[in-house]
């Protein structure tokens, strides 16, 4: 039997050790001569890397070709490209226009490697913070040390220097961060499953996402990460439950005891070993799913393994990215490929989703609702694995909806999502055969209720996204068409999730000819009366903004064959568990 003190000993030995993705390699020689201290290391990080999200905060607009080294994994291939681009030693600080964009993870284990280096036991973890000013625990990673003086594990995090304390409310040492200001994914799991917190208040709250499908992945790293696999925050393998899924019985006693047992990894640390070596479902494999360029990858671990990283925006040709949902493709009128998925048996279902979006923002409420139908998502025109023909035109992605509905067999049931709701609602009014439609929010401005969108939108949008200035175009539209604070696109660019947005910013000037003129104010074209006779649903969030509610209500209205449904407590995004049955009954109950 082990003793209390070797148990202690066995995992300090273990992270002390460089691994497969902190291992400097033939940079290791870069690591000679860096100061000995946590702190004096956290700015060595500071001085190289940069988040891309918060580069704006140092006056640096990243171009889309350097925001592609946030998909570099091993500290080698990190070092690598540092020294490509200044071969200074890694103690002078770069400008902030010349650090390497990165994220938190980056941050997190470029620190644990240059501890271990030092033979300063250290390891990253996954989990969330509350501290970025929010209100809610956000997707974040730390790096934890032992600190030999007071013989403990701290938390470090490296991210956070002087202009991010004031950005932020940081009122403690970043280098000593708080358990119930950094909670590891394992206890959030467990405070969720006690009930003694919302599941919904971790994720990422500028996105609007959160629940327990959220901390289970990020569980789920945090054990790959105990197991020296650092991953990106966004790589998806194994046991990890697609975006909003249920999870079922088998995998919550599975998530119950990753996270009994990544509460004190140390005690657990021969289990937790065994655990992972032992299941499939855990074990990274050597290829996972990216799911921000929505493609498998493999797990390079090396350096020199760069050259794929200049092209964010690439995709692999057949590829699935929803469990059970097998990809295809159909021609539309002018060629153009359209990208799509079915999943379930029953009568076809389209879903068409909103402005920034891909088939697999779909994916889960496809899900819920396969059970009782054929299943289609698609990538509109410009998005995905689909094709752009130019010129753009309504008209086009009308024909797209036209050539799914034929590939579908024939008359299909049409539920659409924001501004994809506007394009179905469109579609109906072209005469394309819609068995019945379902609209959800559809986000016209048809009073005074809010603004509408001013003038000149649609030209600036153009002209930020002729200058590759796409971040810049997705805040544009946030807050002149969908009406967010700009205080709020703020923290929205620093969330994980927004390079995804960025990639699909060239379909915002499409989703504007959407929806045309009917974000003025004014009421809705009267010629939608006679033009739309097919029955139709149309549902909003009883959360949701007076101004989004009184748009659907006047679709409701102008509609000769509608009805309106409120449910309550729903914002503007789409839970599969509350609005499939109610779609589902409409359609075919």
């Amino acid at each position: 039997m082990l003793t209390e003190d070797r148990k202690t000993q066995a995992p300090l030995d273990y992270f002390v050790q460089p691994a497969t993705m902190t291992a400097p390699g033939a940079y290791a020689p870069l690591f000679d001569g860096l100061p000995r201290d946590v702190a004096a290391l956290a700015a060595v990080a500071q001085g190289l890397l940069i988040h891309e999200q918060i580069a704006p905060a140092y006056g640096v607009m990243l171009a889309d070709e350097r925001r592609a080294t946030v998909h570099v994994r091993p500290v080698a291939q990190i070092l690598e490209r540092l020294v490509t681009e200044d071969d200074r030693p890694l103690t002078t600080a770069r400008p902030p226009a010349r650090r390497l964009a990165v994220n938190c993870r980056h941050f997190t284990v470029l620190t644990v490697a240059m501890l271990r280096a030092q033979g300063v036991p250290a390891r990253a973890r996954c989990g969330f913070g509350d501290y970025f000013g929010s209100g809610a625990c956000e997707d974040h990673w730390v790096c934890e040390y032992w600190h030999a003086e007071t013989g403990r594990w701290r938390l470090a995090d490296a991210q956070i220097d002087g202009v991010q304390r004031a950005m932020f409310p940081v009122e403690f040492d970043p280098l000593d961060v708080p358990r119930d200001r950094f909670v590891v994914a394992g206890d959030a799991w467990a405070r969720c499953r006690a009930g003694n917190a919302d599941p919904a208040k971790y994720g990422l709250s500028a996105l609007n996402q959160g629940g327990l499908w959220w901390i289970a992945g990020n569980l789920l790293r945090d054990v790959a990460a105990l197991n020296n696999m650092e991953m990106l925050p966004w790589d998806v393998w194994g046991a990890m439950p697609a975006p909003g899924a249920s999870i079922d019985d088998e995998r919550l006693a599975l998530f119950d005891r990753l996270a009994g047992l990544t509460h004190t990894p140390d005690a657990a640390f021969a289990e937790l070993r065994a655990t992972y070596a032992d299941d499939d479902r855990l074990r990274v494999p050597a290829t996972v799913f990216n799911a921000i360029l929505q493609r498998p990858e493999a797990v390079s671990t090396s350096a020199g393994a760069l050259s794929g990283l200049d092209a964010p925006t690439g995709s692999v040709t057949g590829c699935r990215s929803t469990q059970g949902a097998s990809m295809d493709t159909v021609r539309s009128t002018d060629g153009t490929s359209i990208a799509f998925e079915r999943m379930g048996q029953g009568p076809p279902l389209i879903l068409v989703g909103g402005a920034l979006s891909d088939r697999s923002a779909a994916a889960p409420l496809a899900a819920a609702l396969a059970p009782r139908f054929t299943v289609f998502t698609y990538d509109r025109r410009g998005r995905g694995e689909s094709g752009d023909t130019a010129p753009y035109a309504v008209a086009r992605e009308v024909e797209d909806l036209a050539a799914l509905i034929g590939a579908a067999g024939g008359p299909a049931f049409v539920f659409g999502h924001s501004s994809g709701a506007a394009l179905a609602l469109e579609a109906a009014a072209r005469g394309l055969p819609i068995a019945k439609l379902a609209l959800y929010e559809p986000p016209f401005i048809v009073d005074d209720s809010r603004p509408p969108v001013p003038p000149g939108y649609a030209a600036r949008l153009a002209e930020l996204l002729a200058a590759g200035r796409r971040g810049e175009a997705v805040a544009c539209f946030m807050t002149e068409a969908v009406g967010v604070p700009a205080e709020a696109v703020a923290q929205m660019r620093q969330a994980p999730m927004w390079p995804a947005l960025e990639l699909l910013a060239h379909t915002l000037p499409y989703d504007g000819a959407v929806m045309g003129d009917n974000m003025s104010g004014h009421p809705l074209p009267a010629a939608w009366t006679s033009a739309v006779a097919v029955p139709t649903l149309v549902l909003a969030g009883g959360a949701s903004p007076p101004w989004i509610r009184n748009a659907a209500q006047a679709v409701a209205d102008i509609l000769p064959h509608a009805q309106i449904r409120t449910l309550e407590g729903q914002t503007h995004a789409t839970v599969p568990e509350v609005v499939a049955p109610v779609v589902a009954d409409f359609f075919v109950g």
